[in-house]
């Protein structure tokens, strides 16, 4: 690859491509979250308008749910929610309600038509978060419905400012459209992180050794499936409201542990005191992973409890990424540094705004009637292109230099004339011979009568000879052994001494060759050879081996121009 090429793949130009590009497709896909839930809204009715709230036995409120923030205490509140169904509804209308981590039940006139968490609450076990999709009576405009909830945790919400009242044949098809384009970066971090995991696994197997690609699948997996069900689109596939909350925390919880197990790829990079601070982050995160999955199983501490902790234990991980991001390095790494430098400053700023997205949404702008989504799928979902485009990038750079790489030395080792090896191909086979410690065999070759041709028939017959006695060569021993031509009218084939006993047969067919194709010529190809085998001496280095063969060689070319004579 040429200083051009190489100056064009190490430029600023092309990551701030990167990032330009990707940022565009981030913001488009906020744009497309942020219209398609507010155009498929207006297929809905906005049902958040003249409910009377009572909260334990407080003095009812008339409020506007938009305007209205909760106070939940577990196992302390009991809010009711009273209104009336408005007119002009379809015949068959369902309700769409999210409520978080709370038990949920809906009177139409005094009867019951909705519940749910109540055997949840009663044995203190986590009850799920979730879109609940009530189905009224037919034909009950003007009637009088009650809602009463009783949050399980803490602070389970604030908010309950997007109630809707949907036709129940537009349930699901309404939904998801709000939600289209949350739901296909979901399933795409989803689906792709599985790739990468089977694809990091088969690598995995061949090299012995585990693939970075493993903990990018991982990553990929956790935040594709934690923006499926915190965004409750995974209803359409799992409609267990508590299954789903699991889920949800564990693969939040989980996710910046993958993505520090990603880090690990850069571990050789890295200072002694960078070393233990990554270390610090591993063993603290896998700690926090573990002890909060083991809380919440035996019901001590339901996760959902447990994620403000996680903010303080996953908090030193970003100045680490920042500290690892900055830092100079001069290594043949560097390209992949700059890719990760790239995507995860995008991750570790998506993650402090949907925190603070959080924080807002719960407990300053409350009266808000829409929610932003979450930041942390579209950085993620930049974060996977900056790797694709930099391995891509990364795998194209590592060809061209194992092409120019093989080139050379394919010209380093090749003869110019008969494209066969040269002796310095030949020095190199031999000595992984004798690495080996593996027997083999060297027949040295010399043709008789080359400076007679150059001399009377000129040195185009000459060449046009030794190529064909490299032919010969090739069709005689190819598939056995390497021939190799040392310049002037020498040859050498080697072999593995367990082709000792094709050797005479090979000899004869030679013979039968150089008859054959001397009939092309004005002349007869007549070569003399010798035979060595490296087990013969008890010094069998490359150059006694070649020097016994050679030995043997002038010998019968010694004896061959004796018997002419």
């Amino acid at each position: 690859m040429n200083r051009k090429q190489t100056d064009f793949f190490s430029s600023r130009k092309l990551y701030i491509l990167f990032i330009f590009t990707t940022l565009l497709i981030t913001i488009v896909g906020l744009f497309i979250d942020n219209f398609s839930l507010r155009f498929f809204t207006k297929d809905a009715l906005i049902f958040t308008k003249g409910w009377t709230v009572t909260v334990d036995h407080n003095a009812p409120v008339l409020a506007d749910l938009n305007d209205y923030s909760f106070e939940c205490s577990a196992y302390k509140t009991n809010i009711s929610l009273k209104n009336t169904i408005p007119a002009g509804i379809p015949k068959f209308s369902t309700i769409s309600m999210p409520l978080d981590l709370s038990t949920i039940d809906v009177y139409i006139s005094n009867k019951l038509v909705y519940s749910y968490g109540s055997e949840l609450y009663n044995k203190g076990l986590m009850v799920g978060s979730g879109l609940h999709f009530i189905t009224l009576p037919t034909n009950c405009s003007g009637e009088n419905i009650l809602i009463v909830i009783r949050p399980s945790e803490d602070g389970a919400f604030t908010r309950l400012n997007n109630i809707q009242i949907i036709d129940t044949n537009d349930v699901y098809s309404l939904f998801i459209k709000q939600q289209i384009a949350r739901f296909f970066v979901s399933v795409f971090l989803f689906t792709f992180g599985l790739l990468l995991i089977l694809v990091g696994i088969s690598i995995s197997i061949y090299a012995r050794r585990l693939n970075v690609l493993i903990s990018v699948g991982l990553l990929s997996v956790s935040i594709g499936l934690w923006a499926l069900t915190s965004s409750k689109t995974n209803q359409v596939l799992q409609p267990d409201f508590a299954v789903n909350s699991i889920i949800e925390y564990m693969t939040l919880y989980f996710a910046p542990f993958a993505f520090l197990l990603y880090i690990t790829s850069f571990y050789a990079s890295m200072n002694k005191p960078l070393r233990l601070y990554y270390l610090y982050c591993v063993i603290s995160t896998g700690i926090f992973n573990i002890v909060a999955a083991i809380l919440h199983f035996t019901n001590i501490v339901h996760l959902s409890r447990s994620l403000y902790i996680f903010y303080l234990v996953y908090m030193p991980i970003i100045p680490f990424i920042i500290i690892l991001a900055l830092k100079p390095n001069n290594s043949s790494n560097d390209n992949n540094r700059k890719i990760f430098s790239i995507g995860s400053s995008i991750i570790i700023i998506t993650s402090i705004l949907d925190m603070i997205r959080h924080i807002i949404m719960k407990y300053i702008f409350v009266e808000l009637s829409y929610d932003v989504g979450s930041l942390i799928p579209y950085g993620t979902f930049f974060f996977l292109i900056t790797l694709i485009i930099g391995y891509d990038l990364q795998i194209y750079k590592t060809m061209s230099i194992e092409f120019e790489k093989r080139t050379f030395e394919k010209l380093a080792y090749t003869d110019a004339l008969t494209r066969l090896g040269n002796r310095a191909k030949a020095d190199n086979d031999i000595l992984d011979y004798e690495k080996s410690n593996k027997d083999y065999i060297i027949i040295s070759f010399d043709m008789n009568g080359l400076k007679k041709v150059n001399d009377t028939l000129g040195h185009d017959l000459g060449d046009k000879l030794l190529v064909t006695f490299g032919e010969i060569l090739t069709e005689v021993f190819g598939e056995i052994g390497n021939i190799y031509r040392f310049g002037g009218d020498e040859y050498m084939v080697l072999l593995d001494d367990t082709y000792f006993e094709h050797i005479p047969l090979c000899i004869t067919r030679l013979i039968s060759l150089e008859e054959s194709r001397s009939k092309d010529f004005p002349f007869e190809i007549d070569t003399s050879y010798g035979i060595a085998r490296s087990k013969e001496l008890k010094d069998s280095s490359q150059s006694s081996v070649y020097k016994l063969a050679d030995n043997r060689m002038y010998e019968m070319k010694i004896a061959t121009k004796r018997q002419r004579d």
